[in-house]
């Protein structure tokens, strides 16, 4: 829009005229300058803003509030929105702050409340606290009619989002432990489960203890043993099994009703636990007859195996209406224990769904520090998940040695080559006692490489360097890496990669050395090898459908 555009839409609004429709386009105007480039969006956004804050005082804005019309009142607090996440002046946000407290508390329209408050969010709160909790504590007490309930849901949304923020409720809940018994599941692919079930009998003392399922491995843990389970490195992440009573109805309320007489509740206690230096937290707590809430999310858990065909399950997992819903009913029938929060959650509950209709129900302790990895303080969009790398060292391990001289001439930022640090137990504790080699022309990974390894512990050469003109004066025992993975339209380049990775690999390594490559290749792979006789494969590992790791030897 022209700049005669917004003085004519703001001409209308001083005088009165059409205003829900003119404030919806002032609202338009501002979007529409919003999608424009960074320069020009940045100084038309501020010469509007201005105007409008210039303009409009104190009067002006009450008198929107008091308009008759509620959706008026409604366009005239997400203007006010609007502007707000445009970084006004601090004066400007206090002023207008205290005028959508006092529309808030005058407002009678249910839906228009929880308009002011998303704005209210967006200014300090700090002087309404007391008011919005006992707000929040009387919306809880309230019963309301079936018409209004999804009103008061968004009332109450907004004002937790608030409080939360405020009170540092995020800050004052705190990851405890496993105290009892439980049941997780550790995601991980089918290719390593095998593995990853001995290496848990091991520590577990009992084969029953754990299983195979589907989307990982179930397994019974303790007080005992759990940190120790946890710290095993091929899993990509564990959630806590949350079994339903037999015969739940899969419809919202149905669900909801079944996962808040679960153990979703019980857990949730027993391994969170609050900061008793917070006061408010302590009044809340008290309010509540001692039991404390938990903000969550829900979504669906990614299927198994896509298939190609659609079901009417399946329209109803993408359904985010249905979800919605069920996230209301559970706040309903939690009796506001757990608070729908998507934005600013503690816990996850995720869907899993099943065959019969029917689905799983699986708890993410979100505030959980997961530290196997603590020494990736780098990454790039390309570089390789650290649990998978943990997952190819230890199906090679069998081809592992601490004395190899070893090179990883695509490294990235050197996940692989700490995991495989890892695998042989060198790290976290061990003396390192060959050389370790990583190579990448790439000079920012090299430099996060480098970070990374030193923050793990491992003594690694990395050197900013391609690896098909790399010379070096004594030969490598294991070459170790994943090759890049390229588009179909690349046939010419795949080729010319393969010839001349396997051609260099033959000049640097000993006559008995070893090459670990993880590909999606697997023609090109053989191919080479039987272009190269002096290569022979020793094992092809499967690590997913499309991908293996190759091993291949010199003869």
């Amino acid at each position: 829009m022209t700049e005669q555009n917004i003085n004519e839409v703001l001409n209308n609004i001083r005088a009165g005229k059409d205003l829900r429709q003119n404030l919806s386009s002032l609202r338009e105007i501002l979007r529409e300058e919003s999608k424009a480039g960074i320069r020009e969006r940045t100084s038309k956004l501020q010469v509007y803003r201005n105007q409008i804050c210039r303009e409009w005082n104190e009067r002006d804005w009450n008198s929107f509030f008091r308009e008759e019309d509620a959706k008026i009142r409604k366009n005239a607090a997400n203007l006010a929105g609007d502007l707000l996440l445009l970084e006004p002046d601090e004066g400007w946000s206090r002023r207008i702050g205290e005028i959508l407290w006092r529309a808030y508390l005058d407002e009678k329209t249910l839906f228009v409340r929880s308009i002011y408050l998303k704005a209210l969010a967006l200014t300090d709160c700090s002087l309404y606290m007391e008011e919005m909790q006992k707000r929040l504590h009387q919306l809880g007490q309230e019963e309301h009619s079936t018409e209004k309930i999804i009103h008061i849901r968004a009332e109450r949304q907004a004002l937790e989002a608030i409080l939360s923020r405020e009170n540092g409720r995020g800050d004052s809940l705190h990851w405890k432990g496993i105290t009892s018994e439980q049941e997780i599941l550790l995601e991980c692919q089918p290719y390593i489960c095998g593995p990853l079930k001995e290496k848990l009998d091991g520590i577990l003392k009992n084969a029953k203890a754990s299983r195979i399922v589907p989307r990982g491995l179930r397994v019974r843990v303790s007080e005992s043993n759990y940190e120790h389970v946890l710290a095993c490195r091929t899993y990509r992440d564990f959630l806590f099994y949350v079994p339903l009573r037999r015969g739940t109805v899969a419809d919202q309320k149905g669900a909801a009703k079944a996962i808040c007489s679960s153990k979703l509740l019980p857990i949730l206690d027993e391994i969170y636990s609050r900061d008793e230096r917070q006061p408010e937290e302590q009044r809340q707590l008290k309010e509540a007859g001692g039991k404390a809430s938990y903000r969550f999310r829900i979504s669906w858990m990614k299927q198994v195996r896509e298939t190609k065909t659609e079901t009417k399950r399946d329209k109803v997992r993408a359904d985010g209406s249905w979800i919605r819903r069920l996230a209301a009913q559970i706040e309903e029938e939690s009796a506001h224990r757990l608070v729908n929060a998507p934005g600013n959650y503690q816990l996850e509950i995720l869907l899993a769904a099943k065959k019969d209709g029917s689905y799983r129900v699986y708890l993410r302790a979100s505030l959980y520090q997961d530290r196997r990895f603590a020494y990736r303080l780098y990454t790039e969009p390309t570089s390789m998940a650290p649990y998978k790398a943990a997952q190819m060292t230890e199906l090679l391990a069998p081809y592992l040695r601490s004395d190899h001289q070893v090179m990883d001439p695509l490294a990235g930022v050197g996940s692989l080559l700490i995991e495989r640090a890892y695998t042989l137990g060198i790290l976290p504790s061990q003396r390192q006692e060959a050389d370790c080699y990583a190579l990448d022309t790439y000079g920012k990974a090299v430099a996060e490489g480098r970070e990374n390894v030193a923050a793990a512990g491992l003594r690694v050469q990395y050197i900013n360097r391609s690896f098909f003109d790399f010379r070096h004066e004594y030969p490598f025992d294991e070459i170790l890496t994943e090759a890049p993975q390229m588009t179909a339209g690349q046939k010419e380049e795949r080729e010319y990669f393969y010839r001349a990775f396997f051609d260099q690999a033959i000049r640097i390594l000993t006559e008995e050395g070893l090459i670990m490559l993880l590909s999606d290749q697997g023609n090109l792979v053989r191919k080479q090898i039987r272009l190269h006789d002096q290569l022979r494969l020793e094992r092809e590992i499967a690590m997913g459908e499309r991908r293996s790791i190759y091993v291949i030897s010199r003869r």
